[in-house]
């Protein structure tokens, strides 16, 4: 970019080639940016964070490597900028050397980044890779060195990054179970049958075939209310929900 470029703001409305999962957040907001600022972290900035968990596990972990990078970066006192007309591409290569199966190294690299940096809302990842919340039997390795790391640093608390960087992502808190509620229609009506949020347009759960997909785990709280992705799940009687699977 031509250093005598002066630009002052723009409206960010053409991000969907960074990242869908930070589009909403980005989309019409007015962003503050400047010529030769780069978006991408530079070898300083890197060495300085310690950007690479040597624990990591198999090449796709380069994936989990930038994305806490950016995260520690914006937790830490730095922070991303996005340059006009600018794109962001991972080439990947055709042939990957190493295990077939990437599935339990990349869920252990989540897991990691989850424990040592996201606090309270770890809870989220381990949802999303369907773990237990508590004693899940995965082995993610010695975390004291990067929690050391992040204490040195003196890096906010995750709860700032959604404050400030990402406010729009859903969260869920003082969550104590999660899943399909499936247990107890087992015992009582078909073993393949489970608790499903319904059509879209209805407010009645209904039941339905298991699939685990997106309209059937529930989730309970510490005052057992359960819940699905949109609402409440009325109980007749204000019986307690302890666990679901």
């Amino acid at each position: 970019m031509d250093s005598q470029i002066n630009i002052d703001t723009y409206t960010s409305s053409v991000l969907d080639c960074i990242n869908t999962y930070i589009i909403d957040a980005t989309t019409i907001k007015q962003i503050k940016i400047f010529p030769n600022q780069k978006p991408w972290m530079d070898g300083q900035v890197r060495q300085l964070l310690n950007a690479r968990d040597t624990a990591f596990r198999s090449g796709d972990a380069q994936d989990y490597r930038l994305a806490r990078a950016e995260l520690k970066r914006g937790i830490c006192g730095g922070s991303v900028e996005v340059l006009p007309c600018s794109r962001i591409a991972h080439i990947e290569r055709a042939h990957k050397p190493y295990t077939k199966n990437l599935t339990a190294h990349v869920r252990r690299n989540a897991l990691r980044v989850a424990e040592v940096w996201m606090d309270q809302y770890k809870s989220h990842v381990y949802m999303a890779w369907n773990v237990p919340l508590q004693n899940s039997g995965i082995d993610i390795g010695d975390l004291s060195e990067r929690k050391a790391l992040r204490s040195r640093l003196q890096c906010r608390p995750f709860s700032w990054f959604l404050s400030n960087i990402y406010p729009e992502l859903r969260s869920y808190s003082n969550i104590v179970a999660y899943g399909v509620l499936q247990k107890w229609l087992k015992n009582n009506l078909r073993e393949n049958l489970c608790l499903d949020q319904g059509p879209d347009n209805d407010n009645v759960p209904i039941m339905y075939l298991c699939h685990g997909m997106t309209p059937q785990p529930l989730d309970t709280d510490e005052g057992g209310v359960l819940k699905d992705m949109q609402r409440r799940i009325p109980r007749e009687g204000g019986e307690r929900v302890n666990n679901i699977r």
